[in-house]
């Protein structure tokens, strides 16, 4: 598989401010990767993923208290959540929670 690119800055602003509102005080990822944002308890970390067969998405992770508690894929060009997408990968977390590979 090959590797992905790195999540342009720009998009990222975009994905943000899709997810919550806003991108300021948004700062790159350690490994160079993807961008987060923090808001009092809530931090947010978006970076790209492929959805194989589907193709690459921006994954958004939002975090409370350290746990994720929702993650949602958003559309490359139009930087709108892409909900098929999404529940697919909520039904493939699930399964993986209980077992059932």
């Amino acid at each position: 598989m090959a590797k992905l690119p790195k999540l342009p800055k720009a998009h990222a602003e975009r994905a943000l401010k899709t997810l919550i509102g806003s991108a300021a005080g948004m700062a790159e990822l350690s490994n160079g990767r993807g961008y987060v944002v923090l808001r009092g308890s809530i931090f947010v970390e978006v970076y790209l993923e492929n959805m194989w067969p589907t193709g690459v998405f921006i994954r958004g992770d939002i975090f409370f208290k350290g746990t994720i508690i929702k993650t949602v894929y958003l559309n490359r060009e139009s930087f709108e959540p892409d909900l098929v997408i999404t529940e697919q990968a909520e039904r493939i977390k699930a399964r993986e929670r209980r077992g059932d590979h």
